[in-house]
C-alpha cells in the first residue's frame, strides 16, 4: 500500500490527515522511515489526481499550509478544495481557507450595550451553601453570551455556502453548526433563523458543544423557534458539561433567575465559578453579587469568597483592607479557611497592620480544626518563636499532622529536623524519606535537599545519577542553590555531569541573577579566566563586589569547590 492510499483509506477527514502527516514525519519511531515522503507529498498528489480525489484535497493542503513541497498559496489550495469539494470529499466541503472557524476564541454578547465586561484575574472559589435567595429582578438585563460567530464582514461566499451544504446534507455536524452561523447572521445566505436552529440542533444532537450553546440562547429568546426556557436549559447543560465557559455562564444565569430550571442561588455560584475559573470576567462579576448579598445576611462562606474576590480582584477592584475585614467577619464564625488566610494577612501585614501574635492565634484556631496549612503554619510559629515560646518538639508535633494529611511543604520542614536532629531524634533515612515525598510532588526545594543527600551518601546510598536529576529538576523551577551546585557540576565535571563550561556559566548567571553570593563568586571567577565565557575583568569585579569581595585577590579557585547545601 502506498504513502499516499494509507491516508486516503485511514483519514476521509482532514484532521486526522493532518495527523497522519505529523506521525509519518517522524514523530513515532517504526515509521521514521516514511519521513522523507512528508517532503514529496504535493508531487504524489499530483500523481494521484485523476484516480483518487483525496488526492486533490491533500494537494490543495499543502498549497495551503505551504508543505509537502508546494509552495504556500492560498488561490491554489482554493482551487483543489473546491475540485475536491464538487467531487463529494467531505472534507474539502467543509475545511478551506475561507471557511468559518469552528475553534474561534472571539465570543459575542448578545445585546452588547446592556453589558460592560470587566477585567480581572480568575482564584479558585471555596463552593459551600449559601443558604439565600437570588436577588437579582427579572426586569434587569440577562447579560448572556454566545458561542463564536462568523464573521459578518462578506467573506463568506455563496459558492462556499454550498460547499457546507454539501457536508452538512452528509451528516458533518461542524459544517452544519457553520451553516446554521451563515442563515442566523444571513452570511453567505439569506437570514433564516428557523433554518438556523434546524441546523444547530442537528449539530448539536451529534454533541457539538458550540450548536448547543447557540441553540439554547435561541430557545431562551425565541429566536427561529418557540421561546422555552426549560429546553435552553438543558442544552446550556449538556455544553456545560462538555466544559463550556459561556454555556456555563448562562446555565448559572438561568439557576440564578430561576428560568427553565427553580431558582437554586447554590447552583448558580456552582456554575459561575466553573466558568469564572476559565476566565469568563462576566461570570467574576456575578459571583461577586452572588457573594455580596448573601455576606450581607451574614453567610459565612460568602463573606469567605468575597474576601478572595477582594484579594485576587475577581471581578472587583483588588482591596486587601476590604479583604482583610471579610476574611475576620467569617473566621469569627468559625470559617477555618477565613481564619487561616486571615493568619496569612496578619503575618505578613495584608490590609492589616502587621500582628505575629494575632497571626498565630488564628493559626491555632484553624489548627485545631483540622487545617493542614494552618498546623504547618502554627508548626513555623513554634518552632521559630514568632508569636508563640519556642517549642520544638510542638513545632515537630504540628508538621506531623499536617504530613498526615499530605501537605508538601510539611513534608519537606519536618524532613529538616530529622535531618538536623531539632525538636525529634537525628535520623538521616527518615529525613530522605520525607524529602523524597515531597520531591515526588514538585517541591524544588525538596528536590535540592535530596540532590545534596545522593550526591554525598547522606541517609540513601550515594548516587551522581539521581543526585544530577533531582539538581536538575530543581533547578529548572528555579531554585538558586540547585542552579549553583548544578553549575559546579558542570565546571568540574562531577556528580554525574560531563563537564560543560558555558551550561556551567548559564547556571552560575541564573543563580546569581537571585543573589546568589556563591554564584557571583565562581561567574566572577568564569569571567576573570575566560572560562566558558569570553574574558572580562570589569564583569568579573562587577561580580566579585556583588559577593562581597572588594580586593580579587581574595577571590581563589577554591571557591567554586564548594557546593551549597542549606537554603
Amino acid at each position: 500500500m502506498s504513502f499516499l492510499e494509507r491516508y486516503v483509506k485511514v483519514s476521509p477527514r482532514f484532521e486526522l490527515a493532518l495527523a497522519l502527516c505529523r506521525h509519518f514525519a517522524g514523530t513515532a519511531q517504526q515509521e521514521a522511515k516514511e519521513a522523507p515522503l512528508l517532503h514529496s507529498l504535493y508531487e504524489v498528489c499530483e500523481q494521484h489526481m485523476e484516480e483518487l480525489v483525496a488526492a486533490k484535497f491533500l494537494a490543495g493542503w499543502c498549497c495551503d499550509v505551504g508543505t509537502g513541497g508546494a509552495t504556500k498559496n492560498e488561490e491554489r489550495a482554493r482551487m483543489f478544495y473546491r475540485q475536491a469539494a464538487a467531487q463529494g470529499y467531505p472534507a474539502a466541503q467543509l475545511d478551506g481557507p475561507q471557511t468559518a472557524s469552528k475553534d474561534a476564541a472571539t465570543r459575542k454578547i448578545l445585546d452588547e450595550s446592556q453589558t460592560t465586561p470587566e477585567e480581572g484575574a480568575t482564584c479558585k472559589i471555596h463552593i459551600g451553601s449559601l443558604a439565600v435567595e437570588a436577588q437579582k429582578k427579572q426586569s434587569e438585563p440577562l447579560e448572556q453570551k454566545r458561542a463564536p460567530v462568523v464573521d459578518c464582514s462578506g467573506e463568506i461566499t455563496t459558492e462556499e455556502v454550498k460547499f457546507y451544504k454539501m457536508a452538512a446534507d452528509q451528516g458533518n455536524p461542524i459544517a452544519q453548526f457553520n451553516l446554521g452561523l451563515c442563515y442566523e447572521h444571513g452570511t453567505g445566505a439569506q437570514q433564516d433563523l428557523t433554518e438556523a436552529a434546524r441546523l444547530y440542533r442537528l449539530s448539536a444532537d451529534q454533541g457539538n458543544v458550540d450548536a448547543q450553546c447557540n441553540l439554547g440562547l435561541f430557545y431562551e429568546n425565541g429566536l427561529g423557534v418557540q421561546q422555552d426556557f426549560k429546553e435552553a436549559a438543558r442544552l446550556y447543560q449538556l455544553a456545560s458539561e462538555q466544559g463550556d465557559a459561556t454555556a456555563q455562564f448562562n446555565l448559572g444565569l438561568c439557576y440564578e433567575n430561576g428560568r427553565g430550571v427553580n431558582q437554586d442561588a447554590n447552583e448558580a455560584v456552582r456554575w459561575y465559578s466553573l466558568s469564572a475559573d476559565q476566565g469568563e470576567t462576566t461570570a467574576q462579576r456575578n459571583l461577586v453579587k452572588l457573594y455580596k448579598n448573601a455576606a450581607d445576611q451574614g453567610n459565612l462562606v460568602a463573606q469567605f469568597n468575597l474576601g478572595l474576590c477582594y484579594e485576587h480582584g475577581t471581578g472587583v477592584q483588588q482591596d486587601l483592607t476590604e479583604a482583610a475585614r471579610l476574611y475576620r467577619l467569617s473566621a469569627d464564625q468559625g470559617n477555618v479557611d477565613a481564619q487561616c488566610n486571615l493568619g496569612l494577612f496578619y503575618e505578613n501585614g495584608l490590609g492589616v497592620q502587621q500582628d505575629i501574635n494575632e497571626a498565630a492565634k488564628y493559626y491555632q484556631l484553624a489548627a485545631k480544626q483540622g487545617d493542614a496549612t494552618a498546623q504547618f503554619n502554627l508548626g513555623l510559629c513554634f518552632m521559630n518563636g514568632r508569636g508563640m515560646r519556642q517549642d520544638l518538639q510542638e513545632a515537630v508535633r504540628l508538621f506531623s499532622l499536617a504530613v498526615g494529611q499530605g501537605d508538601v511543604t510539611a513534608h519537606f520542614n519536618l524532613g529538616l529536623c530529622y535531618e538536623s536532629g531539632r525538636g525529634v531524634q537525628k535520623d538521616m533515612k527518615e529525613a530522605v524519606r520525607l524529602y523524597t515525598r515531597a520531591a515526588e510532588q514538585g517541591d524544588a526545594t525538596a528536590q535540592f535537599h535530596l540532590g545534596w543527600c545522593y550526591q554525598y551518601g547522606l541517609g540513601v546510598n550515594a548516587d551522581f545519577k539521581e543526585a544530577h536529576k533531582l539538581y536538575t529538576l530543581s533547578a529548572e523551577q528555579g531554585n538558586a542553590l540547585a542552579q549553583f551546585n548544578l553549575g559546579l557540576c558542570f565546571e568540574t565535571g562531577t556528580a554525574g555531569a560531563e563537564q560543560d563550561l558555558l551550561e556551567a556559566t548559564r547556571l552560575y548567571r541564573l543563580s546569581a541573577d537571585q543573589g546568589n553570593v556563591n554564584a557571583q563568586c565562581n561567574l566572577g571567577l568564569c569571567y576573570e579566566e575566560g572560562r566558558g565565557v569570553q574574558q572580562d575583568a570589569n564583569e568579573a569585579n562587577r561580580l566579585f563586589k556583588l559577593a562581597g569581595v572588594d580586593n580579587n585577590n581574595n577571590v581563589s579557585a577554591s571557591t567554586r569547590h564548594k557546593p551549597q547545601q542549606r537554603v
